[in-house]
């Protein structure tokens, strides 16, 4: 520590999900990964890819995956941005995009990253309120009058997402802040905003290939925004910021954009019938628009409900933190992931009824 800034020194680290050692029995449900592998020929790519060409930098404007993204999504060129994972976007915003004395705005309940490479780049923020829904309070969002909004849509942890009007709604009205929409589980959503790149210059929405795209490991993310915006970003990344075999396997991935509509249309579906079933056991479930779900008991301890789970070679996530941990969030595994995970769920439920000395310790609110 004896080289630490004074930053890093008062910096409270992100604090990612769990990595637990993968078992056959292991069943993974902490960190949002997609249950489904990417389309089976992507084996074929790897396995012809010359290896000579490791010596060399990768195209630094990764041109072939920017036009790829392009095809897919109806979005001109000069209007996209190619990053190593969203997380790696989300740091050049603040490089790019905030002064010293700009106000910085995430919501209570977010991505807590957004937090975390705030203060890294030594900016405050402040915090627009939930709704007790735990919604996003937008209506309260022009008293801030912040320089840049940060707005995860679907929410993370919470799952829940506001509507396209309604979001465009205030962008309009604020015309003078940036709004950074992080739509990195949109695809699990029945609309998006994309569209707003087409229209206004003070939106920047983030993409990433790790959610819907089941591409966690290759860390690939891209932006679409006005072209002044795309410009600030080029100017100040790193100069080959995404490896050449990343930008081949994402290229194959958009070609196959039908096998990724196919795999989310499957977890869309199991996640309403696992958010049905979690009801008819007395849980309370926030409506999601993500490929997990976030719920709460009113009879019975979350945070016991993870350790049995955890006991069980079932993973869940668990916020130990005073505004969510009356709850858990629970990724969207396959059929039969769920349906074990549920049946786990069950056995606890039993458990806990049928113990005479048991006492839940605090007393839940329904969302």
């Amino acid at each position: 520590m004896k080289f630490w800034n004074n930053t890093i020194k008062k910096l409270s680290p992100y604090v990612y999900g769990e990595q637990p050692r993968l078992a056959a029995r292991t069943i993974k449900l902490n960190t949002n990964e997609n249950p489904y592998p990417p389309h089976p020929s992507l084996k074929k790519i790897l396995t012809a890819f010359n290896i000579a060409r490791l010596r060399y930098y990768p195209p630094p404007d990764a041109e072939k995956l920017v036009k790829a993204v392009s095809r897919v999504y109806k979005i001109k060129s000069a209007n996209i941005f190619i990053g190593n994972g969203s997380d790696e976007i989300l740091s050049y915003v603040f490089r790019a995009f905030a002064g010293s004395r700009d106000k910085i705005v995430f919501t209570r309940l977010t991505y807590s990253l957004y937090q975390t490479l705030a203060a890294i780049h030594g900016f405050s923020w402040s915090e627009l309120p939930m709704l007790k829904d735990l919604s996003v309070d937008l209506d309260a969002l022009p008293s801030f009058k912040p320089r840049i909004f940060f707005l995860a849509n679907p929410n993370t942890p919470t799952g829940i997402a506001l509507s396209a009007g309604r979001i465009e709604k205030t962008v309009k009205k604020m015309p003078d802040t940036l709004f950074i929409i992080d739509e990195a589980y949109a695809d699990f959503n029945n609309e998006n905003c994309i569209h707003f790149a087409r229209k206004f210059n003070n939106v920047l929405i983030i993409r990433t290939l790790s959610k819907s795209y089941s591409l966690c490991g290759i860390r690939m993310g891209f932006a679409f925004g006005h072209a002044d915006l795309i410009s600030g970003l080029m100017k100040i990344k790193d100069s080959y910021n995404t490896s050449i075999l990343s930008q081949q396997i994402a290229i194959h991935a958009f070609r196959h954009k039908s096998w990724h509509d196919a795999n989310c249309r499957k977890v869309i579906k199991t996640r309403g019938v696992f958010s049905r079933r979690l009801l008819e056991n007395g849980f309370l479930v926030l409506k999601s628009s993500s490929n997990f779900v976030m719920c709460t008991h009113l009879q019975v301890s979350m945070k016991e409900m993870y350790y049995f789970l955890k006991k069980h070679d079932i993973h869940i996530r668990y916020f130990d933190s005073p505004a969510l941990d009356r709850y858990v969030r629970i990724s969207i595994g396959t059929d039969n992931e769920m349906e074990k995970t549920m049946q786990q769920i069950k056995k606890f439920l039993k458990i806990k009824h049928q113990s005479a000395e048991y006492k839940t310790g605090f007393t839940l609110h329904k969302p």
